[in-house]
């Protein structure tokens, strides 16, 4: 399931020159083009619909809205990124609501809820709308590649009318995958925040790698069980180690996935577990609240299958005599090489070991021009050229 859980849809039209721009202030959506799509994360179901907005020209045009909650996936968090989980429910955790995604926080031990959505970019700017509908006892915050990047607080919302529609504009920097963060963190009584709108552009291609090659489609976040297993990436695993599945939601995903897209999820779920103990060990130290870091056991493997998993192939290939290799290991080695990949993680899969070293120096030493591992593009197979990714951009 190359960068599995993650593609995105379509959104636009031309004119005679090839491309109008969307006015409609409840529906702005910049500039958009052929390949492109005005993907919406809130509601309680996957579907497709229309929306008609007025363009630059004073003419109105149809434009087609993509809803998919989800591509996304949900953690919650303590004191500490090192004791995030994955969830699933509809309180203490982010969720679908009727028209809107909401968070609700009781007194406990959770102290951030966390939606997290992989993009591919081709461009220099990301452009993302959100529309905050209630936010009471806490913060909103969203963060791209691990730094904040906007804040909205209950304790100062009337520098922050809930009316309007937000528009941000973020650099990209560097071509290929990058991890855009929504947070709620609780500061009191009561607390909760809802979203009314969650928009982005994103690339037709990648959309059709979300639902149809990551098969995220037929997962269905209004039923708890297939929501909980689209969260869960130790229920995905052994899902793919079975012959025959019982579950629903397993049987709904497995159905979807073709034999290869199968290899690939359960090489890269494979990867990124510890295998050796099912409670992770956590060390004492603490990340800074802005650093958000990557931990692969529960990230979204989904989107990794989609934007760098051949990538990673490709530079397995070029280590294949060293001993001590297979092909799970070097996807291993990849992981624990990447900068923003979680301390904590790496020390729980052992990233210094004798193997695992070995592994980082000989990737290092053969590769023509070393860099660091990219979240971003992936090559059509061609037995499913129709529908999949080529290199994924944001607008």
């Amino acid at each position: 399931m190359v960068r599995q859980f993650l593609c995105f849809l379509r959104c636009v039209f031309l004119a005679s020159a090839g491309i109008l721009r969307l006015s409609n202030p409840a529906s702005e959506s910049g500039v958009v083009g052929p390949d492109l799509a005005l993907v919406e994360f809130v509601g309680l179901e996957n579907s497709d619909s229309w929306e008609l907005v007025r363009l630059d020209d004073g003419r109105s045009s149809a434009v087609p809205i993509l809803t998919r909650p989800s591509w996304i996936k949900t953690f919650r968090c303590g004191e500490s990124y090192n004791s995030c989980e994955e969830c699933w429910q509809s309180e203490e955790c982010w969720a679908g609501s009727e028209g809107g995604r909401l968070a609700k926080a009781k007194r406990s031990k959770w102290t951030r809820f966390v939606n997290s959505i992989h993009v591919s970019c081709k461009s220099e700017v990301f452009e993302l709308w959100y529309h905050i509908a209630s936010l009471k006892s806490g913060d909103f915050r969203v963060l791209w590649d691990g730094e904040e990047v906007a804040k909205v607080s209950s304790t100062n919302i009337s520098s922050h009318p809930f009316s309007m529609v937000r528009k941000l504009n973020l650099p990209i920097g560097r071509e290929g995958g990058h991890k855009l963060d929504l947070e709620f963190l609780p500061t009191g009584e009561d607390a909760h925040v809802e979203l009314s709108k969650l928009r982005m552009l994103m690339t037709e291609s990648y959309t059709r790698c979300e639902d149809f090659r990551m098969c995220l489609h037929p997962l269905m976040t209004a039923n708890k069980e297939h929501r909980k297993f689209r969260n869960v990436n130790e229920m995905q695993l052994q899902c793919l180690l079975v012959d025959v599945p019982q579950d629903a939601a397993c049987r709904s995903w497995r159905a979807c996935l073709k034999p290869k897209q199968e290899r690939n999820l359960l090489l890269l779920l494979n990867a990124s577990q510890d295998s050796s103990s099912s409670t992770l060990r956590r060390p004492n130290s603490s990340p800074k609240l802005e650093s958000l870091c990557i931990d692969p056991a529960i990230d979204d493997v989904q989107s990794w299958n989609c934007d760098c998993f051949t990538e990673m192939q490709s530079k397995c290939v070029r280590i294949k005599d060293v001993t001590g290799y297979s092909e799970t290991a070097c996807l291993r080695a990849q992981m624990c090489a990447h900068q923003r990949v979680c301390d904590h993680w790496k020390a729980d899969i052992g990233c210094d070991g004798d193997q695992l070293s070995v592994l980082r120096d000989s990737l290092r030493q053969r590769s023509a021009a070393p860099k660091q591992l990219r979240f971003d593009q992936v090559e059509p197979e061609p037995e499913t050229l129709d529908r999949a990714p080529n290199h994924k951009r944001c607008v």
